[in-house]
């Protein structure tokens, strides 16, 4: 939905004077802060105009052309660094977000905010290090700023260190109780570390949170999997399913929680689900080709282990599986191969 002139100039208004009033270290505009919250109104007055993406574009472009100008007659304009970083990461210029904002420091070094927001576009770069040193500075000035808990948490577990995520998500619902995404993602790290009861109890205080949250009763089917309360784990997978039926992970696990209670057939129709939403699960194909195989169709399961395998050829288990496939067709050769592949890929800890 595209948003009245009126809406977009309140808040562009709203965005400028947030930024002007940014509490100790506020700059004394004087005449320079009306002009500025006037290109903002004619600006956000054009876009309501216009093409949403061509003219937002144009005036993310504008704004950093107006704090380009501002910095060249004042150097030391950290409000203008700011929120020049902010049209820069409008527009996807990161690395000049990132130069701005490290800008912003150099004038207040104590700016905590500015040490988020540096986090933010170094993420956005890729650079995740960087992200949890600016989270880390971040925190150290002010304990109690719970962002950076949250954002340096998702960098630290997309790095693998869930333990550290874990800490984090828990120094944040110190803080605040109220998000139910947190305990989502501190589920997902305990279910991790294998603390399948822990994670349990996480997704319930989400479901409790938001009752018609698919992830949250897919993830805790999950856990109950791996305790192996099949049935349990069946319902939470069902009500997932009910919740959003495009959920392709959805019926990829609870395939695999059928296959355990010995419903090949049922888990062969949930695995073809699952593919029809996302061809691009190599989980799911291997999954159905472990199907398969107890059905006794090696070709087929050849095939679905052969697609795993060209959308994630790091999984030892896929490979082990193939090598088994070719085995029972009696092509000795390239189960030799792939047992052989496989035992390297175990070698190297996949």
């Amino acid at each position: 939905m595209v948003a009245s002139g009126r809406g977009r100039s309140a808040e562009a208004v709203y965005f400028y004077f947030s930024l002007l009033n940014m509490g100790p270290r506020a700059i004394k505009w004087q005449r320079m802060t009306a002009s500025i919250c006037s290109c903002a109104l004619v600006s956000a007055s054009l876009f309501a105009q216009a093409d949403p993406d061509t003219s937002k574009y144009r005036m993310y472009r504008g704004h950093i052309a107006d704090q380009t100008f501002f910095i060249s007659i004042r150097a030391d304009d950290a409000e203008a660094y700011l929120k020049r970083s902010y049209y820069r990461e409008k527009i996807g210029d990161h690395q000049g977000a990132v130069d701005d904002l490290g800008k912003v420091i150099e004038l207040h070094p104590t700016d905590h905010q500015a040490h988020n927001s540096r986090a933010f576009s170094r993420e956005r770069m890729g650079d995740r290090q960087g992200a949890i040193v600016d989270y880390t500075i971040a925190i150290g000035l002010a304990p109690a700023f719970k962002d950076a808990y949250y954002g340096r948490a998702m960098d630290l577990y997309q790095l693998g260190n869930y333990d550290a995520a874990l800490a984090d998500l828990t120094a944040f619902i110190r803080l605040d109780t109220t998000r139910a995404e947190t305990y989502l993602w501190k589920g997902y790290c305990e279910a991790k570390l294998g603390r399948h009861d822990a994670a349990i109890g996480s997704y319930a205080e989400v479901i409790r949170m938001e009752p018609r949250n698919a992830k949250a009763y897919n993830n805790r089917g999950m856990s109950l999997f791996f305790l192996k309360r099949y049935e349990e784990a069946l319902g939470d997978m069902n009500i997932a399913i009910a919740l959003d039926e495009h959920y392709a992970q959805a019926f990829n696990k609870r395939g695999q929680v059928k296959y355990v209670m010995n419903d090949v057939s049922g888990a062969m129709l949930d695995y073809n689900k699952s593919i029809g939403l996302d061809s691009t699960n190599a989980a799911a194909y291997c999954n159905r080709g472990v199907a398969r195989m107890e059905l006794k169709d090696h070709h087929g399961a050849i095939e679905d282990f052969s697609r795993s395998i060209e959308l994630d050829n790091s999984q030892a288990e896929t490979y082990y599986n193939r090598g088994v496939a070719y085995e029972a067709i009696g092509d000795a050769t390239k189960a030799e191969r792939d047992l052989k592949l496989s035992a390297s890929l175990k070698r190297t800890g996949n």
